[in-house]
């Protein structure tokens, strides 16, 4: 999915501001800012062109090598704080967590930074970017679509869409590409179904017809058109002249997104509250004050859980198959571990993949090595001043954890390039690593609200994948695959692989 080649204009455009780029005032950081961010200690300096000016910031930004810029920088500074802009401070500390992002009695709350999310699309905020009154207000109703109850609703929707899922990946062994799929592109079309029942009612389509459905296409394809606009953001000059740079292709694409948009919440809107979806406790919440989603609102949560309830679930399975893959041994455990847990695939349900402590580890592994969630949220310290791991911060610093540079830093964890499940189940060589920095969902009021479905669906696909079939790279696949670009989420090349339908004995059957 790349519907961004209209949109490479933009690009060029940010590159060019940012080697014209002069810390002028009106051009680009707001003194106040600047001073704030010099104010951190000096062991959080990174480098002068970071410190000074954006350019840095931005290029990586548009290379798609942002977060392995800032892991960089935090290995060469060898510092869990570091300045990666004039008006950033990066931490990979675990205590930054409960600082940044956590609830501290006496604390003035974190708020979104818009400079780095820029204005909702259709001018509406969702739970992404919604200042704390309205993200309280939205996060009461939203809550019950995503409870331990709901969760256990939502089972047989989920579940029907893995069973199809595999049903279509042993025609694939019998059809004419005899096994051989890119696994990325399935995993996706069967997030995409889900979400898309989960959301509004009906699927996407995209098991059946093997393809991506337009609408899907249309806000997968252009994240990183909306990578290099936010790039663009940091120039105060492109802010404005920004708009009418945007090719007309672009802006009506926008446009029949959000027509796309309303026409489906609406058409579930119509069914009534009788389907366990993520809809029916905001449709039966919704005379509330206190805990309700305007029409519009509605809209802009229904992309986001698009974009975010498929895209985590489908890069967490595409690396998890990709490590077990290039691991032999950790391949050979889980599928042990599998093996003896169950002796019929019916038994492969939900509920039973929750106890296997392997799988599990493979799962976090993954998303440690290579997290679905990059960055964290990235917020403003308030006016006042604050502390973050014990240091003063100034009013208006902006200031996030990196997921990426905190997982992969050598300060955390032992080994930290290498994918080892063990780590996760009291391996003594692990022992030092500090478990406490890795939270793949976030933390505090803001985390990740789908954490129980995607639990539930990476468990239950990976446990039924090992089941059925063996696997193994196909040649196509790039020796290099893990060297991709970020543009919001990872850029996921093709993993292509050879399935064959695994032969059991029929006394275990």
């Amino acid at each position: 999915m790349d519907g961004t080649k209209d949109i490479k204009p933009l690009s060029d455009l940010c590159l060019a501001a940012a080697i014209s780029h002069t810390n002028s005032p009106g051009l680009g950081d707001k003194p106040r800012h600047t001073r704030g961010a010099r104010a951190a200690k000096g062991r959080t300096e990174p480098r002068k062109s970071a410190a000074a000016s954006n350019i840095p910031y931005v290029v990586a930004q548009v290379r798609g090598k942002l977060p392995h810029w800032v892991s960089a920088l935090h290995e060469t500074y060898a510092s869990p704080i570091i300045r990666i802009s004039p008006t950033e401070l990066s931490f990979i500390d675990g205590e930054a967590w409960k600082d940044i992002y956590g609830y501290r009695s006496g604390h003035a709350p974190f708020e979104k930074d818009l400079l780095v999310y820029g204005k909702p699309p259709n001018g509406v905020h969702s739970l992404l970017t919604a200042p704390k009154e309205d993200h309280t207000r939205m996060r009461r109703v939203i809550d019950h679509a995503f409870s331990d109850k709901a969760s256990r609703e939502q089972e047989p929707i989920v579940t029907g869409y893995v069973d199809n899922l595999i049903k279509r990946l042993h025609n694939q062994i019998s059809g004419p590409n005899q096994g051989q799929v890119d696994v990325v592109k399935w995993y996706n079309w069967m997030s995409f179904d889900i979400i898309g029942d989960l959301s509004f009612g009906q699927s996407f389509g995209c098991l059946e017809t093997q393809t991506y459905h337009p609408w899907v296409e249309t806000i997968f394809g252009n994240l990183k058109g909306i990578s290099f606009m936010g790039a663009c953001n940091r120039f105060t000059i492109l802010q404005y002249i920004l708009p009418c740079l945007i090719p007309k292709s672009i802006k009506r694409m926008i446009d029949e997104h959000w027509a796309a948009t309303t026409a489906n919440v609406d058409r579930r809107l119509e069914l009534g509250t009788d389907r366990p979806d993520f809809m029916s406790p905001i449709i039966k919440h919704n005379n509330d004050e206190k805990a309700s989603l305007r029409h519009e609102e509605m809209m802009s949560n229904a992309s986001l859980f698009v974009i975010a309830g498929s895209e985590s679930v489908a890069t967490n399975l595409s690396g998890t198959t990709y490590y077990l893959l290039q691991n032999s041994d950790t391949m050979r455990r889980i599928t042990e571990e599998i093996n003896s847990a169950f002796t019929s695939e019916d038994q492969i349900t939900p509920q039973s993949v929750a106890n296997l402590p392997y799988l599990q580890a493979c799962l976090s592994e993954t998303n440690r090595i290579y997290p679905t969630a990059l960055t964290g949220q990235a917020v403003r310290v308030p006016p006042a001043g604050d502390t973050v791991c014990g240091q003063w911060v100034p009013g208006g610093t902006g200031v996030t954890i990196n997921q990426y540079a905190a997982y992969r830093s050598p300060t955390n964890f032992t080994d930290p390039n290498q994918y080892v499940p063990e780590r996760w189940l009291e391996n003594p060589r692990y022992a030092s690593d500090d478990k406490s920095v890795f939270q793949p969902f976030s933390a505090g009021p803001r985390n990740c609200i789908g954490k129980n479905l995607g639990n539930l669906e990476t468990r239950l696909v990976l446990a039924r994948m090992i089941w059925n079939f063996t696997m193994e790279l196909s040649e196509e696949t790039d020796p290099d695959w893990e060297d991709q670009q970020v543009f919001l989420s990872w850029q996921k090349k093709p993993l292509v692989v050879k399935l064959k339908a695994r032969q059991r004995s029929k006394k275990r059957l």
